[in-house]
């Protein structure tokens, strides 16, 4: 399946607990990540790629979108991934990883308080250590 990336501006604080509530809600990839942990289009791709193969093969960890987290935050461990870069109230933006169109739409009527923008990181960085950091993360999984 094709994930798709959409980038976010975020225009007022927003409520994390109505948030995952309406992840859990959803039955296919959804995935939201703090801006500030986003370094290349390439790091977000990366860890896309990374994470749906290691789902598939099987991991410790069965959600795809906190696989992805894990691998963005080069973090073995799930809570220091969400608390790296999941949102948080202070997030100004936000990159979503999601499948499904309906959970999206669903999303955007849900939350006005995300609002789609260009893409706010380049989408390459010469810096190797966030690889070599995501392949540690893999290792370890």
């Amino acid at each position: 399946m094709s994930h798709k990336v959409v980038y976010f501006k975020i225009k007022y604080k927003i409520d994390i607990n109505k948030i995952v509530g309406f992840i859990r809600s959803t039955k296919n990839l959804f995935q939201l990540i703090d801006g500030r942990c986003l370094l290349s289009q390439t790091q977000i791709l990366s860890a896309i790629s990374r994470a749906g193969r290691r789902y598939i093969k099987g991991s410790r960890v069965n959600n795809e979108g906190i696989l992805i987290l894990m691998f963005v935050s080069a973090s073995t461990q799930i809570d220091s991934a969400i608390s790296s870069c999941g949102l948080k109230p202070d997030s100004s933006t936000a990159a979503l990883i999601y499948d499904d169109e309906s959970d999206y739409s669903n999303f955007i009527a849900k939350f006005p308080e995300f609002v789609m923008v260009d893409p706010f990181v380049p989408y390459d960085v010469k810096d190797d250590s966030i690889f070599e950091k995501m392949s540690y993360v893999d290792a370890t999984l």
